[in-house]
């Protein structure tokens, strides 16, 4: 019998398995609902502030947008139709939009293939895959600040 087959005759998967499969679920679904429920803000920043939260420390204290500037919009402008409007608010959150939902069906469907998403995931190098992160953020930040 072969090891995948051990394995899902035997139910055995990571503890961490079902909080990653139950979260990799939740929160692009939540996070889709919230953001259709808003209406991207016209400057291609700030749409967050429709959910009471403060409005960019940075850009009122510093006078530039912070990394993260715009993210909210371009996730709201990706899903409610206008990829290039989400692409020009933020690209990191343009990138961050389409991820997690396809984040989400890789772990659902390497679930129902039999296989561990957590182990998987946890065999990725996080170093490697963090600097790439690091690097899409300031890249996008970089570019905010030139536009």
């Amino acid at each position: 019998m072969e090891r995948r087959e051990l394995s899902r005759a035997a139910g055995t998967r990571s503890p961490g398995h079902r909080r990653l499969l139950i979260g990799a679920v939740l929160v692009p679904v939540v996070m889709l609902l919230v953001v259709l429920a808003l209406e991207p803000d016209a400057r291609g920043y700030g749409t967050h502030e429709q959910l009471g939260l403060p409005a960019c420390g940075a850009r009122a204290w510093f006078g530039i947008p912070c990394p993260a500037c715009g993210c909210t919009t371009a996730v709201a402008r990706l899903w409610g139709g206008d990829p290039l409007g989400a692409l020009g608010a933020q690209p990191f959150g343009f990138l961050l939009g389409l991820g997690l939902p396809l984040l989400a069906g890789w772990v659902v469907w390497t679930h129902f293939a039999g296989r561990d998403a957590a182990r998987t995931l946890g065999r990725l190098r996080a170093d490697r895959w963090g600097r790439v992160i690091v690097g899409a953020v300031l890249l996008a930040w970089l570019w905010k600040l030139s536009t």
